[in-house]
């Protein structure tokens, strides 16, 4: 008689150790959701730019003339994540439209990047950093012109 296919089956973050949890993701009685930090990273982008006055950084120097290789195109904040097991940490790089009170509204970057990282992900959110590198004077966003 055959094994079930189930208890054949080897799962990878159990070969060569097989009491080692996977790198990162979610431990359920039916198996690992690994969430990799680019995952992570698009969710904190977006949410950060969700926020009222807060946009991505605009390239300037040298990053603005090879911004098809290196810059967000789609309007997202820059991100990196670290990604745990259960937790995560978020680094967030965003615009402030001037004259919005900086301090303030990093503090609802921050919730909103918490926030919609453990809604969408289940993971908990240790820290989000907020670096401001830029303060626009108006909205970054070009509106097309209508003739």
């Amino acid at each position: 008689m055959t094994a079930p296919v189930a208890e054949s089956v080897e799962r990878p973050a159990e070969a060569g150790a097989p009491d080692t949890p996977p790198p990162s993701g979610l431990q359920s009685d039916k198996g690992y959701t690994s969430i990799a930090p680019a995952v992570v990273e698009k969710i904190a982008g977006r949410a950060a730019t969700e926020v009222d006055g807060v946009a991505n950084v605009a390239p300037a120097g040298l990053r603005r003339f090879l911004s098809s290789t290196t810059a967000s195109t789609d309007g997202m904040a820059d991100a990196d994540a670290r990604v745990g097991a259960e937790r995560t940490a978020v680094a967030v790089t965003v615009s402030v439209r001037y004259p919005l009170p900086v301090r303030s509204t990093s503090e609802q970057v921050r919730s909103a990047v918490a926030h919609r990282v453990h809604e969408l992900t289940g993971l908990q959110v240790s820290s989000v950093d907020v670096t401001v590198a830029q303060l626009p004077a108006t909205d970054p966003v070009k509106h097309r012109r209508v003739e």
